[in-house]
């Protein structure tokens, strides 16, 4: 009687144990279903702002691509321009004439300016070079 008596408490203590432990088992399965539901969330949005921020690289990258090919063409206007004897009508033929605005009109005159200057210097400097190995 006395070891039934033992047993059973045993039995009821290991139970209450298992049911303790089944309670912590659920709490902690919700707290993994909730930090797996926040993680995928936060997955999302950070894989929708990584899309965004590759597009607006993609746009920066092709306006930049934009902005070379323009500034190369720019320069090469400017030394034709240089080159011409009247610089306003190459200017005019691409046109960059009277209604580009004074500030870019005046800048694009000073660089056609100073491509001249350059030019005559290149020119003079070959032409010093050559008397120098006379």
């Amino acid at each position: 009687a006395f070891d039934n008596e033992r047993l059973r408490l045993m039995y009821d203590e290991a139970r209450q144990h298992q049911s303790e432990l089944n309670t912590q088992n659920e709490i902690l399965r919700k707290k993994v279903e909730v930090a797996t539901k926040e993680f995928y969330d936060l997955k999302c949005v950070a894989d929708a702002r990584i899309t965004g921020l590759e597009m607006k690289v993609r746009e920066g990258e092709e306006q930049l691509s934009m902005y070379n090919n323009l500034e190369k063409e720019l320069d090469d206007v400017v030394m034709q321009a240089a080159a011409a004897s009247d610089s306003d009508q190459i200017l005019a033929c691409y046109g960059y004439g009277a209604n580009m605005p004074t500030t870019s009109r005046r800048r694009l005159k000073q660089g056609v300016a100073m491509a001249r200057q350059l030019l005559t210097a290149q020119k003079d400097n070959a032409e010093l070079k050559t008397e120098a190995g006379k």
